[in-house]
């Protein structure tokens, strides 16, 4: 009993110390808003950066320094734009006077210093999630980016009537009415997703969660492959303190993807029900192997980190099965040196071969249970192998419950 006293007063020293130090970077960033603010965003960048360096598991910060360079790249891409109009306009002069203006197009081509900026702030994006497990803004938006499917690009133009009908009730806050023509509008055209996603945040409003649960549900089944059904979904199920369903359907919502707030959602409710979300993560200092060349990245960082023990060899294993790998890191050719299907799966695999270091003890852990597949797809998910963790989840759904069951969540 005493050693559970002293354990549980060094967690919540532990805690206290943690919630001090957020709170003092918290602070710190207001120089960073102001900065901001003022329009002075190459000051506020160097002021972020300086933070992040300092501090590289505070998420706010990625986000915020992401914010920042979107910003940039967007100004550059607009003085950029005025420059085009106005070399395009010196041209037309210079040809007309029999002069020649090549030089200065190809130049501008080759210094195209608005897509490097906007090449930067993805990188930052994933950067935020290497580093950071509360980035979540950093998460959402490469998601938006690269994962999340365009929808409702051919709406018939009854249905959007209908729909432009219920968005105008939905701002009086007439929901009821406004999910009525909701409803018309996908009766015109079931597979409109704004449309099915806004009847169940109609009724949600109304604070009728078990209509809203069925509305979020039906979406979640036409649209498997959105994540923002599922999330409502967990919502309407957590009103209901239907806690048990809302875990449940947090992991359905992690294989469409790991976004972070998922796992933060999953936390809470587990906190909730008097219990704890588990995760012993591994934590890494590269990104992830990819078998695009590198040189097709139009910023690339001028500091390399110096590999140690035991990332080395992760790094090392991307040439050894790159022959046998596709573009996403499947491994499509047979060979001798894994029966693995992934490229992610097999440089972990390489780097425990070679290495017994310390922080791979849980790595070992699992694959000793048999598990390690599910350890570093899951607890060490990282954007840059989302393919790869798209086909693992997809064929390996029981196991993946199991996993979950097994390791992630207190009982």
């Amino acid at each position: 009993m005493k050693t559970k006293s002293l354990m549980t007063l060094f967690l919540l020293c532990h805690s206290l110390f943690f919630f001090s130090q957020e709170n003092k970077l918290d602070k710190k960033m207001e120089t960073a808003y102001t900065l901001f603010e003022k329009g002075k965003y190459r000051e506020a960048d160097s002021y972020v950066e300086k933070i992040v360096n300092e501090n590289p598991s505070y998420g706010t910060g990625w986000d915020y320094l992401s914010k920042i360079r979107l910003k940039i790249s967007k100004d550059l891409k607009t003085l950029q734009e005025i420059y085009e109009e106005n070399v395009t306009s010196s041209a037309k002069n210079k040809k007309q006077e029999g002069t020649s203006s090549k030089s200065s197009s190809e130049t501008l081509s080759q210094n195209d210093i608005s897509k490097i900026a906007y090449s930067k702030y993805i990188y930052t994006l994933r950067q935020g999630l290497l580093k950071s497990e509360d980035a979540f803004n950093s998460s959402k938006t490469l998601r938006n980016l690269f994962v999340d499917l365009k929808v409702d690009t051919l709406i018939n133009k009854q249905a959007a009537k209908y729909y432009e009908s219920g968005e105008a009730e939905f701002i009086k806050k007439k929901y009821e009415a406004a999910a009525k023509f909701y409803k018309r509008a996908v009766e015109e055209q079931p597979n409109f997703y704004k449309a099915r996603l806004n009847i169940g945040d109609c009724y949600y409003f109304m604070k009728n969660y078990p209509n809203s649960t069925t509305a979020f549900k039906e979406a979640a089944i036409k649209f498997p492959n959105h994540l923002e059904p599922r999330i409502y979904l967990i919502d309407s199920y957590l009103k209901e303190n239907l806690f048990d369903k809302a875990i449940e359907e947090c992991i359905n919502a992690m294989t469409v993807y790991p976004d972070l707030t998922i796992q933060k959602n999953m936390s809470e409710t587990l906190n909730t029900m008097g219990k704890k979300l588990l995760i012993s993560k591994t934590s890494r200092v590269v990104f992830p192997n990819k078998m695009d060349n590198l040189s097709k990245e139009l910023y690339i960082p001028k500091n390399e980190i110096t590999l140690n023990d035991p990332w080395i060899y992760y790094k090392e294993a991307s040439a050894k099965i790159k022959d046998y790998c596709d573009h996403n890191g499947m491994v499509t050719a047979k060979n001798s040196l894994t029966q693995s299907n992934y490229l992610e799966l097999y440089s972990w695999e390489y780097m425990l071969q070679n290495s017994t270091h310390p922080d791979l003890q849980q790595a070992i852990k699992m694959q000793k249970d048999g598990f390690l597949d599910c350890y570093i797809f899951i607890t060490c998910f990282h954007f840059d192998f989302y393919q790869q963790y798209l086909h693992f989840v997809t064929h390996n759904k029981d196991k993946v419950s199991d996993y979950y069951l097994k390791y992630i969540i207190n009982k």
